[in-house]
């Protein structure tokens, strides 16, 4: 699957993976976690990977990320391939992975502090994040004081403040309800970024203009391993099922 690469003078955040296959481990306890998978993303565009628990969408994403090396293959954001995590990509965990230590605006600020941004900056964009996502009340709290919906939009707008070229979410809305759902999933697509997003079978493809891709029946003694690209919708606002 191919699509035209965008300008990427004026449009960051391609992404184009080639003929990428992971495995894990060796001989009898050899895992297909990725098989075979060719997959473009546009600047602009909200991508979402669809299929059932344990299938490879995960290990698909830290590929993109640059947290797993694959066995064979590649992925390239904008030309250069991806050896390592960027800046360039912000990334929403399955878990919080906040720091327990820091406050919530200092967790948000932390991207932001490595990336050398002076304090009078991280503060102001820190601040307005939160109150985007209905925390700024809780800046000074910190991450055991909240609910478990609290941490997951702390987790997201960290992600967003640093200004990512890519957005990469691990079925980042499960934890919250359907309101504060789409207020959070509106501020991240509000942005002028590409947001590659994770959603179990069912969530459906979150986002205007959506485009899904689903993989295979994987069915048998794996499970539902490995991920190989079974279905892509086209541009659609339908937000339909792909697995139905």
């Amino acid at each position: 699957m191919t699509m035209a690469m965008a300008d990427t003078e004026t449009h960051k955040g391609f992404i184009d993976v080639r003929d990428m296959e992971v495995i894990f481990g060796a001989n009898d306890n050899k895992v297909v976690a990725v098989d075979n998978v060719s997959l473009n993303v546009q600047p602009g565009e909200f991508v979402s990977l669809i299929g059932p628990s344990g299938c490879g969408k995960s290990t698909l994403l830290s590929i993109v990320a640059g947290f797993v090396k694959p066995t064979s293959g590649e992925a390239k954001l904008d030309g250069k391939a991806i050896t390592r995590p960027g800046s360039d990509r912000g990334v929403v965990f399955q878990q919080y992975s906040l720091f327990p230590w820091l406050s919530v605006r200092k967790n948000v600020e932390f991207g932001l502090k490595m990336a050398g941004v002076e304090q009078s900056k991280r503060n102001t964009t820190a601040r307005a994040l939160l109150d985007l996502a209905g925390l700024l009340s809780f800046e000074n709290h910190y991450p055991d004081q909240l609910s478990g919906g609290m941490k997951q939009r702390i987790g997201i707008v960290r992600a967003l403040a640093t200004s990512p070229q890519v957005l990469l979410m691990d079925e980042p809305f499960g934890a919250l309800d359907t309101q504060t759902r789409g207020a959070v999933a509106a501020s991240a697509q509000g942005r002028d970024d590409r947001h590659a997003g994770i959603h179990e079978p069912g969530a459906g493809a979150q986002g205007p203009d959506p485009r899904g891709v689903a993989r295979g029946d994987g069915a048998g003694d794996q499970g539902s391993r490995p991920f190989r690209l079974w279905h892509e919708s086209g541009t659609e606002r339908s937000r339909r099922n792909l697995l139905t």
